[in-house]
């Protein structure tokens, strides 16, 4: 069964199909903001991260005829974005390194602000380091994942891997990122973060 959500997105990625201009810019009003974080992840070059967010969007509109229906407008777009951005990127070779993307935001709720200052930053720069030694798709399930809270099925269709696949890759991000944090972070993480 569809949620309202999935259902709202699908019939407004059917107006969108058959020509309806305001469907259309309802898409762009709500996918661009996040495609332009996750495209973030993979490059610094904030203008090149719009363009290909335009020439994405310009290129559906042209094609959209010829589209099929989707129950996952989110995914589709998250997709054909990475796609492109990967063509821009390898075409200008301005090739990925971990150290060179930003990293993620890392904020604490209202419980865990009351645990001291000291030992939230310690936690902030254990996570700091271990992003920094993912590689890059690890890099990119770790926000999928936990900063979009996209399924293992859906991320497998972003990232064009198979399911089991994500789970190996997510497997061993944390593996990555347990060098750097004891047991006590993982579980004050768990609690209050995540």
């Amino acid at each position: 069964m569809k949620s309202a959500a999935t259902k709202s997105d699908t019939i407004t990625w059917d107006a969108f199909r058959k020509g309806d201009r305001i469907a259309f810019e309802s898409i762009v009003r709500s996918y661009s903001k996040l495609l332009f974080n996750y495209g973030t992840r993979f490059s610094s070059n904030r203008e090149l991260i719009k363009e290909c967010i335009q020439d994405l969007f310009v290129s559906l509109w042209e094609r959209r005829t010829h589209l099929s229906s989707t129950d996952h407008t989110k995914n589709y777009l998250f997709k054909s974005f990475r796609i492109n951005l990967f063509k821009l990127l390898n075409a200008d070779h301005q090739f990925v390194s971990v150290n060179d993307l930003p990293l993620f935001e890392i904020t604490f709720n209202k419980e865990a602000q009351m645990i001291t200052e000291e030992y939230q930053l310690d936690i902030k720069k254990k996570l700091e380091s271990s992003f920094k030694k993912l590689s890059v798709k690890q890099y990119e399930i770790i926000y999928l994942r936990y900063y979009e809270g996209l399924s293992f099925e859906e991320i497998s269709d972003i990232m064009d891997i198979t399911k089991k696949g994500t789970y190996k890759l997510l497997g061993r991000a944390i593996a990555v990122m347990r060098r750097n944090l004891t047991l006590k972070d993982f579980r004050f993480i768990y609690l209050y973060y995540c």
